[in-house]
């Protein structure tokens, strides 16, 4: 069965009126004490799978979860109950009655089915509450706990929703107030993830970076669309689940940014596609992508232009420093505001949709793109004449195309994709290291003291930047000349 479930971090300064608001509910306490397995080198873990063993009070379940990679949150899960484990260690024959898990294990774990070890255990206090709302049933429940391997230890207080019955509308319709007024922030890592943190001796998650994304040739626009944003999602709401959390580094921040991009792309290329896209998502979306800009164009510089300046005879080993604001990731990540956008985005991908009757895909596709490509190739000829506004919007332009492609790769001709994307991307980094020189030089022209080394900075990016028009020109005229995709 499919498990839809939303689990949310609950900020300190909320916790004592969320534990008030179960008192009044009347929740049911329980406690749950659980044990996680895998192989030694956590090989299910590789394939998003969690296998569990739980004590409820005093009955036991075994658990089977896996991702469902064509949603952006649900899962697929298998429960049943067991009799008080006497091992430590778990063996997987009792799937085999079960031809879809077994599948799963197979794939994974290759044959003979391994017998599993476990990894960590988990140590919870639930209370739980059953709430109706028009004609679906909600499960809301309150953990708080420890999960914990050896020494090793993570501290749980979380909340989550679970859709026991009806549709996922309600389930978001019903947690919505909760959002807003407890502050709660979207956590898309489960205590399997927490607990192989614990093994690891990791202090945050590794970044999440896009997937492949292989589309169904015979669904509607609509279905598709839902596809491609779902896997924006995925790439997205890991990194966004660690900054909210405080545990993160620059590349969660980057992957971030790269995820919004691709995801506002998808919503500016392919929003004909369907009625239920809502057009303050894309400004929201520009609001947040804006925000993270300033950090992320710090470290890019710091990681690219900084090393060619140093090399050119730059005496200083930093930049000039920003006049401005640095933006709390963080902060922007916890808002109520960002949360509730989580859900609208999530909802589109999970509801059932009113599709036309299905038409060729690949041919909307191939519209998409064409009007992309010559949107691009109008200024070929003249790109070094335009306003820097200009040019900044065929950066943006040529990105769109990137990403556009991207998302319906599997629908085009590898061959001609090969050719196609070597001379996109050759435009598109030329551009991109001309843009870096732009942001750097808006650094140092604003610098409070011009030292001489900034002095030379301003000179060395002057003339980069007129060596790299040239050649971003002489990348556009190429591309100009490769015939459009078909």
């Amino acid at each position: 069965m499919q498990e839809i479930e939303f689990k949310f971090q609950v900020p300190v300064k909320k916790r004592k009126a969320l534990q008030k608001a179960f008192t009044l509910l009347k929740a049911e306490p329980i406690h749950l004490a659980a044990q996680y397995f895998d192989t030694a080198d956590q090989t299910l873990a590789k394939h998003c799978i969690a296998i569990r063993r739980r004590q409820e009070n005093d009955a036991w379940k075994q658990t089977f979860k896996a991702l469902n990679t064509a949603k952006a949150l649900s899962r697929f899960e298998l429960e049943f109950d067991i009799a008080p484990p006497e091992t430590t260690t778990l063996d997987l024959h009792n799937y085999k009655d079960y031809p879809t898990v077994y599948k799963k294990l197979k794939r994974a774990l290759g044959l003979p089915l391994p017998t599993l070890e476990l990894l960590f255990e988990t140590n919870i206090q639930r209370l739980r509450v059953l709430q109706n709302i028009e004609s679906s049933t909600v499960e809301i429940a309150l953990d708080i706990g420890k999960i914990f391997k050896e020494q090793n230890s993570v501290d749980i207080f979380e909340i989550e929703f679970e859709l026991k019955q009806g549709s996922i509308e309600d389930l978001i319709a019903f947690i919505r107030p909760w959002v807003q007024k407890y502050q709660l922030s979207l956590d898309t890592h489960s205590k399997s993830d927490y607990g192989l943190l614990a093994v690891r001796q990791q202090s945050c998650f590794p970044a999440q970076y896009q997937t492949l994304l292989v589309l169904n040739r015979s669904s509607s626009e609509a279905e598709a669309l839902q596809s491609i944003i779902a896997n924006c999602l995925q790439h997205l709401l890991p990194n966004a689940s660690s900054i909210a959390r405080q545990q993160y580094s620059s590349e969660h921040v980057h992957q971030a940014r790269v995820a919004i991009r691709r995801l506002r792309s998808a919503l500016k290329s392919f929003a004909a596609w369907s009625d239920a896209i809502q057009p303050h998502w894309k400004a929201e979306l520009t609001t947040i992508f804006q925000a993270l800009g300033g950090t992320r164009d710090i470290d890019a510089l710091n990681e690219d232009l900084l090393p060619q300046l140093i090399e050119a005879g730059y005496p200083l080993d930093h930049l000039a420093p920003s006049t401005e604001a640095i933006t709390d990731v963080c902060a922007l990540f916890q808002r109520p505001e960002t949360t509730q956008l989580w859900l609208e985005l999530i909802l589109f991908t999970e509801q059932e949709l009113d599709s036309p009757s299905k038409s060729k895909l690949k041919k909307h596709a191939l519209k998409v793109i064409q009007a992309l490509h010559h949107k691009i190739c109008v200024h070929a000829e003249h790109f070094s004449q335009l306003e820097d506004e200009e040019k900044h919007r065929i950066r943006k332009q040529v990105k769109q195309l990137r990403y556009s492609i991207e998302f319906v790769a599997s629908l085009l001709d590898s061959k001609a994709l090969k050719t196609y994307l070597k001379k996109l991307k050759a435009v598109q980094e030329s551009l991109g290291h001309y843009n870096d020189l732009v942001v750097a030089d808006a650094l140092f022209q604003q610098a409070p003291e011009p030292e001489a080394a900034y002095i030379f900075a301003t000179g060395w990016i002057a003339a980069e930047k007129n060596r790299m028009l040239k050649l971003v020109e002489q990348e556009l005229r190429l591309f100009s000349q490769t015939k459009p995709l078909k």
